[in-house]
């Protein structure tokens, strides 16, 4: 998690590290720093049609450039395939 985190401040056009997991890891990344929110996700599905997970799903987030207050409410699109 530490070279992750080094990894985005040395890219400093990162605000925010995102990161989609296990419930088994949630513990761990917040203790790491991480922040859970809950929100929709938009993705495009592998034969290419949109995907929607809608919230409930473990998703964090890591301030990185900016504070967490900064992160947007809404849902998130993820501009192409997960992962």
């Amino acid at each position: 998690m530490e070279r992750a985190e080094r990894s985005m401040k040395d890219h400093h056009s990162v605000a925010f590290g995102y990161l989609g997991c296990r419930k088994q890891v949630v513990a761990f990344s917040e203790v790491c720093g991480w922040t859970r929110i809950v929100a929709r996700e938009r993705s495009i599905g592998r034969k290419g049609a949109p995907v929607v997970d809608e919230p409930g799903r473990p998703i964090l987030i890591r301030p990185i450039s900016a504070s967490l207050e900064l992160w947007p409410d809404g849902d998130i699109n993820l501009r192409g395939r997960a992962w």
